[in-house]
């Protein structure tokens, strides 16, 4: 037989094979429902990366390459054993065929065949692009290029390393179990080692070389990449990939060499020995010795029928096959692979907040167990498959089908052997997380807590799956065929929500226990969790008993016959059984529904976008409709938190700001998609009739008997009610803020005045689709008019505010305001605060079981000193980051009354509230803070960040509180990112440099990752709104604290305190104007020498980026000075407003250092100093008095760098 002959018979064996057909058709579905359904957005694409990116075809093309790893296993790891099963093992070795011929014939035909099935990857991704129903919108024009190239270069290089991994593993090991580990430990690897891992080493070009399937090569490469970029530039070979590319070819043509050589024509399969070890003789002769292991199968007792003789067969077997699995080398395989896992995850317990850790709390541990998810279907679905099969893949088979025992005994007898197997796994997690725990010094272990969680959501989970893996197993009657569909199926599962269906009733397997909280436990959608259970337990019982009729046993396996026997096992027990679970299901399942439907109003996301068109569409043309101001807020409100309601009476003020009378005064309650919220009664002081009420959007237009003139008044009483009925299938932000302990509501709870565009629907693509025109979220800031609209919302302009608020008696409630009054009434305990200034229209309301800490400040006011007086309002579990946050609030009090202008208040609070959101937000002297960014935050070693959000949220006191900011462009510059200048500033004067370093660059990278992920096009800082995250927040840290590097942090100050001046005239009820970036850009130029007036443009009104680097850095001794020689480059880029980079003459003064070191040790700076760059590689001089060990351009990291790792060089 000849190589030819080989590969033709291979070709011929694989096209007569349903399999291969299978497997193509499988791939070329996944293919054409990834990239034309929203799962495409999961790997970047979003309202401007188009869906055919050539960076998201390549990164889609490599994850499906490891994802279907399991197709090349089933096609290449049986190349040769199919010899041994079929016994023609032994004719083929005596023919004349060389061992070359013999392997890379085997190989070849094997591998021509996965490239045929994995060309349907190709092919449906190009195919979508012909979709009728995708808009051209979110497409670029089709080039095939763009599936070709990572065809070549990603997908073959990743098949044909793969392919030689497993058919070397069946050649020698003549094992399918061994490729079988092969196959689950490159799988686990990927889950094990991904990028954060990396990261957190700090070595991102070791992550890029390492990945043989080059997922994270494409990540790494392509990080920093704008959107032009991504749209328009395939990953070169000539860096990363490339290399990648070379070493992984390399390492596969080792393994064909090592294959080669230890690959014998023999029978008898020998364990392949990769390094020999000396024998001694004697050892050797007692090994030979040893008799045959016996086969393993399970030991069963015959006895007379009965329940009770079954359950205790079925529960003998299901031990036996419990040993089994924990002694099978691939469960070890997971294990250690689960294991490795968990150490790393302990290494970012809880994830991390601007790169600072969390305490290694008990929910933050189980959160972490939560995402061994993977490795559990891992053994689900291999187990499954490995117990059905056992005793065929053995030839045990026909003696133990024959056995007396009930086909039930022998399936429940595996299922709950499996189920065991998960139990010792779970309760080994309890010592483990322990030990994880402790190994940060950290010793309040909750172990009730591991167990309710891990005994109910977890145990519960698994138990699920196991019995729906066993049923595919059954049903489809095919082992590998089965891994396949059952692998599917989870997957489609998980991908619920982008197909639409996004109720639990669908979700197999669903039932959460939702998110923890030291404050407050488990959300509120946990009491959904025992329904839910129940519905699921019903249906697993009915999947069981289906797999118990179709159970294979005999020869016979046709689905005919399968179906015939089926029939006969039919008997009155199963059937009461199915009938009383189809009973339970079905009833749970309208409890359920009852729930989620009727007493609360699940809407899908198509249904909320829906509601969204119908409010635009009926109520736009209310938009211009001129409404009354609120100029009073005086709440009465009634919290019941363990009942999760409250009740509100209020009152407003209104009066008539504007020239014309008005007529109608149109209401609108904010919470249009929380149906639990209700506006139960609005009446006004004078004559007024409900003209039309759109009942589903919650809004009410009012005709006035007497219209209401120009300044003229007019009061408004309202109450508003919530109160929690049954459970919800997806919690809104409402259902989570009204808690047992820990409620925090604001404002937008209470009833607004007139159209709102908040309510519209945002996503352009979407709009599109509803045939709405595109929508403009801020206005023009060069629009005067626009001036007069502030970003908090046209209802007021300042407001006074009286606040009553009755809570349970163990409660403390909080609002804006100074306390005037606290009483005990019954059980329950109320509070009265009042404001004695007008504030903004924005007010919060917290009520939980509180500790407090209490201390104050003395402030400048005016050049008198202030008593400011400081309080913490903290959950008794968390006083970590107390002292620091105190420590804050000091600093950035007296740092804004120095140099801005006077804190305007008597006293500043801040509230803890529960982590279900993770924010911190400033309200008038009132600073409600979630749990999970700042009082739980390990600062021991790192970063203090709760310093730093303290500061951040203090410095809101002026920068929205006393400037508040114009509807349009550039409001989020002058409200977050003047935040993030005060904060910087508080950190640069109290904390140590290097941490003020450490957080300058997650600020940095926040701004070059989140522009690569944009919904609009991207805009200069001073045009930035209030919602792109990576501007404001990034961008204006940087780029402010780049402005007081150049300009100095006094003349900084002394802009922003003019600017204040300037734009807080507010008086009582009306308004000149709000703040814009252009009169904040105008203060910081009159503080800015001409010298430097171009820098300024270029850090808020153009978009310019550099890409500094050090080429060479020597030095040598001279006398007792040090000369140090330096080659840099410097490259400097113009966005354009389509995107594009263009490459722009540099003319730019940067810093450039030079490093030492202290006598400890430790790093210093032994120069620094501004050059003036002015090509692109500049060469320079410099004389230090001490040895430097390193230098470079731009080395504090000042200027927005593309990549700021090759700025400075090691001193050669």
């Amino acid at each position: 037989m000849k190589f030819r002959e080989i590969i033709s018979f291979e070709l011929h064996y694989r096209k007569n094979r349903p399999a291969t057909y299978i497997y193509f058709f499988i791939l070329l579905g996944i293919s054409i429902l990834a990239l034309s359904s929203k799962a495409v957005t999961l790997f970047g694409a979003g309202q401007l990366v188009k869906a055919n990116s050539p960076v998201l075809i390549a990164k889609m093309m490599s994850a499906l390459s490891l994802v279907f790893v399991f197709i090349t296993s089933a096609v290449m790891g049986v190349s040769i054993l199919r010899d041994f099963e079929h016994k023609i093992a032994g004719l083929l070795y005596i023919t004349p065929i060389r061992k070359w011929q013999y392997l890379l014939g085997r190989f070849t035909g094997s591998f021509i065949t996965l490239i045929l099935i994995f060309s349907a990857v190709i092919i449906g991704m190009s195919l979508t692009e012909f979709i009728p129903t995708r808009h051209s919108t979110h497409l670029l024009t089709f080039n095939f290029n763009t599936y070709l190239y990572p065809f070549l270069f990603i997908v073959l290089p990743n098949l044909l390393f793969t392919a030689t991994l497993f058919f070397m593993a069946g050649a020698l090991s003549r094992s399918m179990l061994f490729v079988y580990v092969q196959g689950i430990a490159l799988f686990l690897i990927y889950s094990i080692l991904d990028e954060s891992v990396f990261e957190l080493m700090g070595n991102k070009t070791l992550a890029a070389l390492l990945d043989p399937m080059a997922l994270h090569t494409l990540l790494i490469e392509s990080e920093y990449w704008s959107v032009a970029q991504q749209n328009q530039q395939m990953i070169s070979l000539n860096g990363l990939l490339g290399l990648n590319r070379l070493i992984w070819l390399s390492i596969t043509v080792i393994l064909w060499i090592v294959a080669f050589k230890k690959f014998k024509f023999e029978l008898i399969g020998k364990k392949v020995v990769f390094f020999k070890k000396k024998t001694s003789k004697a050892k050797a002769s007692k090994k030979t010795s040893k008799p045959t292991p016996r086969i393993l199968t399970p030991v069963l007792r015959i006895t007379p029928d009965g329940l009770i003789k079954n359950m205790s067969q079925i529960i003998r077997q299901s031990f036996f096959y419990a040993k089994m699995v924990l002694k099978e080398i691939p469960f070890r395989v997971i294990m250690v692979g689960a294991l490795v896992f968990l150490i790393i995850a302990s290494l970012n317990i809880g994830g991390s907040y601007a790169n600072v850790k969390t305490y290694p709390l008990t929910y933050m541990v189980l959160e972490a167990f939560g995402r061994l998810s993977i490795f559990f279907m891992t053994i689900i679905i291999f187990y499954a498959g490995e117990l059905i099969w056992k005793e065929r893949s053995i030839h045990f088979d026909v003696i133990y089908d024959a056995l007396p025992t009930k086909t039930y005994v022998n399936l429940l007898g595996k299922m709950l052997g499996m189920i065991w197997v998960f139990v010792g796994i779970l309760a080994f997690l309890v010592l483990i997380g322990i030990i994880i725990q402790g190994s940060y010094q950290y010793h309040q272990y909750e172990v009730p807590l591991y167990l309710q969680v891990l005994s109910t959501q977890t145990l519960f989970f698994v138990v699920w799956y196991t019995v729906l893996a066993f049923f595919l197993q059954v049903v489809i009657n095919h082992k590998f065929l089965a891994y396949l569909v059952t692998f599917l199926v989870f997957v489609t599962i998980l991908l619920m929500d982008f197909i639409g269906l996004e109720h639990g009733l669908f979700k197999y397997g669903q039932a959460s226990l939702g998110r923890y909280s030291d404050m407050n436990g488990f959300t509120p959608v946990s009491s959904g969790f025992v329904p839910y259970s129940v519905y699921w337990f019903s249906l697993t019982v009915m999947l069981t008993i289906t797999a118990a009729l179709l159970y294979t046993r005999g020869k016979e396996t046709t689905l005919k016959h399968r179906l015939t026997i089926a029939r006969q096992r039919f008997g009155k027990p199963l059937l009461y059984s199915g009938l009383a679970s189809a009973v339970i299901f079905l009833c749970s399942g309208f409890y359920i529904y009852y729930n989620t439907q009727v007493l609360n109003d699940f809407q899908s996301k198509k249904a909320q976008d829906l509601k969204r068109v119908k409010y635009e569409k009926q109520l736009k043309q209310f938009e211009e409709i001129p409404q009354p101001k609120i100029t009073d807020v005086s709440l009465k409100i009634d919290l019941y938190p363990s009942q999760r309601r409250y009740i509100t009476k209020g009152q407003y003020q209104l009066k008539n700001l504007g020239k014309q009378p008005i007529t109608e005064i149109h209401v609108q309650h904010n919470r249009m998609l929380d149906p639990q919220a209700k506006l139960t009664r609005v009446t006004f002081g004078k004559a007024a009739t409900l003209k039309k009420s759109f009942e589903q959007l919650h809004y009410s237009i009012y005709t006035l008997q007497q219209p209401l003139k120009p300044q003229e008044q007019i009061t408004m009483d309202f109450v508003t009610e919530f109160t929690s009925k049954g459970f919800v299938e997806k919690p809104s932000e409402l259902y989570e803020t009204v808690l047992a302990n820990g409620t925090f509501m604001d404002n937008s709870h209470f009833p607004t005045f007139g159209y709102n565009p908040d309510l519209e629907l945002d996503a352009a693509s979407a709009r599109k689709k509803h045939g709405l025109p595109a929508k403009q979220n801020t206005f023009d800031h060069h629009d005067p008019k626009a001036h007069q609209h502030g970003i908090m919302g046209d209802d007021a302009y300042k407001i006074n505010l009286e606040v009553e608020i009755s809570t349970e008696a163990d409660q403390i409630a909080i609002a804006p305001g100074y306390l005037q009054k606290q009483w005990k009434q019954g059980n329950r305990v109320h509070f009265h605060y009042k404001m004695d200034q007008p504030i903004e229209n924005f007010y919060s309301i917290v009520s939980a079981r509180y500790q407090v800490l209490r201390d104050s400040v003395m402030i400048e006011d005016q050049g008198k000193p202030k008593k400011v007086d400081l309080a913490i309002y903290y959950d008794a579990k968390h006083q970590y980051n107390l002292e620091s946050m105190m420590r804050s609030m000091k600093h950035s009090l007296q740092y804004g009354s120095k140099y801005f202008s006077p804190y305007q208040y008597r006293q500043l609070r801040i509230m803890e509230f529960p982590r279900y959101a993770g924010f911190a937000q400033a309200f008038a002297n009132t600073v409600p803070f979630s749990e999970g960014i700042g009082f739980v935050l390990d600062q021991r070693n790192a970063v203090d960040i709760a310093y730093k959000v303290t500061a951040h949220e203090v410095g809101h006191q002026w920068w929205g509180h006393q400037v508040m900011a114009a509807h349009v462009e550039g409001a989020g510059m002058v409200l977050e990112s003047l935040a993030q200048y005060t904060s910087i500033m508080v950190m640069k004067n109290h904390l140590p440099a290097e941490q003020l370093h450490k957080y300058m660059e997650f600020e940095h990278h926040r701004y070059f990752r989140g522009r690569t992920q944009l919904r609009e096009k991207e805009t200069p800082l001073s045009e930035a709104s209030i919602d792109p995250n990576y501007l404001q927040y990034g961008k204006g840290a940087v780029n402010l604290f780049a402005l007081q590097h150049y300009v100095g942090e006094d003349n900084v100050n002394r802009a922003l305190r003019n600017f204040i001046q300037q734009t807080n005239t507010k008086t009582q009820g009306e308004i000149t104007h709000y703040a814009t970036t252009q009169e904040l850009i105008k203060c910081i130029r009159q503080q800015t020498p001409d010298s430097l007036q171009a820098f300024v443009t270029d850090l808020f009104e153009k978009i310019i980026l550099f890409d500094n680097k050090t080429t060479q850095a020597k030095a040598t001794k001279q006398g007792n000075e040090y000369v140090v020689e330096l080659t840099v480059n410097a490259q400097k880029y113009e966005v354009d407003k389509e995107g594009q980079e263009q490459t722009i003459k540099i003319n730019d003064w940067v810093d450039v250092g030079v490093y030492g070191q202290t006598k400890e040790g430790k790093e210093k700076l032994l120069y620094l100093k501004k050059h003036k760059i002015t090509s692109p590689t500049t060469k320079l001089r410099l004389k230090v008095n001490q040895r430097p060990t390193k230098a470079g351009i731009d080395p504090l990291n000042i200027l927005m760098d593309k990549n700021v790792e090759n700025n400075v060089l090691n001193i050669d």
